[in-house]
């Protein structure tokens, strides 16, 4: 236990605990067993396998990178898996979609400099004892749970307040905490190696961004051309098709995503009608 403590802080080792409890019951509740295999064979799937082998081997030379110039280490290892599991493997799977939302990555980039990851990060300076992040863990699970189901539904517009209250009521008691910790100890907390802690996470996500604009890249044309297949007959015209909307378009995904808007389900009948539609785009 005390090799862990030495790892982990009691409230990493609550998560994890609490993670192992969750995927017990997922793997040994019957009807949840059964989606299983269906969740494997779509991760196993040879393009989206491929894709997430790429994003393994970007991270790898990413970090490979950052330590030849003295900014990663072995001690570096836990925030980098951390950061693999909880931002990058996200944005993994969201990448499918990312292509049809308007500034997607605009957003990405903004939501790393807001007072929101600030105070995350100052609320993880401080951590409670073991038994108290085992109770707290569960309950601010449950609470974010409660608010995501309730705060798109009117009829529970009262339960979303008392879940988000009792949020804003746990993050300002962590907070307190921290603050009070960062006003005692300031020497001792105040350090490089926190700061590089809290770099390390912004940098990853900022230079593994060009992976996940080419995933949604390919993604939006791999959309493009499926549709094309099927409300288009002529195997030819839709090969014709598609090379003409990438040389169009190239990388522009904004360009493309507008495009692919105004075209809906239009059906093209002859290579004029494709120089057309593009010419006028």
């Amino acid at each position: 236990m005390e090799t862990l403590k030495s790892i982990f802080n009691n409230r990493e080792l609550a998560l994890y605990f609490w993670g192992l409890v969750f995927v017990g019951w997922f793997l040994f509740h019957g009807p949840v067993r059964a989606s299983v295999k269906t969740l494997f064979q779509t991760f196993f799937h040879p393009k989206l396998f491929s894709s997430f082998l790429v994003l393994v081997a970007s991270t790898v030379a990413l970090v490979y990178l950052l330590w030849q110039v003295d900014y990663w280490s072995v001690g570096d290892l836990k925030e980098t898996i951390t950061w693999f599991f909880g931002v990058a493997l996200v944005m993994f799977v969201n990448s499918g979609d990312a292509w049809r939302k308007d500034g997607y990555y605009k957003k990405v980039l903004k939501g790393l400099f807001t007072l929101t990851v600030f105070l995350e990060f100052l609320a993880n300076m401080y951590v409670f004892p073991l038994w108290v992040e085992l109770i707290c863990f569960p309950v601010v699970a449950l609470a974010v749970a409660m608010k995501a189901f309730s705060e798109n539904k009117d009829e529970y517009k009262a339960v979303e307040r008392l879940f988000n209250a009792f949020l804003v009521c746990y993050g300002l008691t962590v907070v307190g905490f921290s603050l009070a910790s960062v006003f005692r100890y300031k020497p001792d907390l105040i350090t490089y190696s926190t700061i590089h802690g809290f770099l390390l996470s912004p940098i990853l996500t900022v230079a593994i961004l060009p992976f996940f604009y080419l995933l949604a890249l390919y993604a939006a044309y791999e959309f493009i051309h499926c549709r094309m297949r099927v409300i288009n007959d002529d195997e030819r015209l839709v090969r014709y098709a598609a090379r003409k909307i990438v040389q169009k378009f190239h990388v522009n995904l904004a360009g493309l995503r507008n495009w692919d808007k105004r075209m809906g389900v239009i059906r093209v009948k002859s290579k004029e009608d494709i120089n057309r539609l593009l010419v006028d785009e």
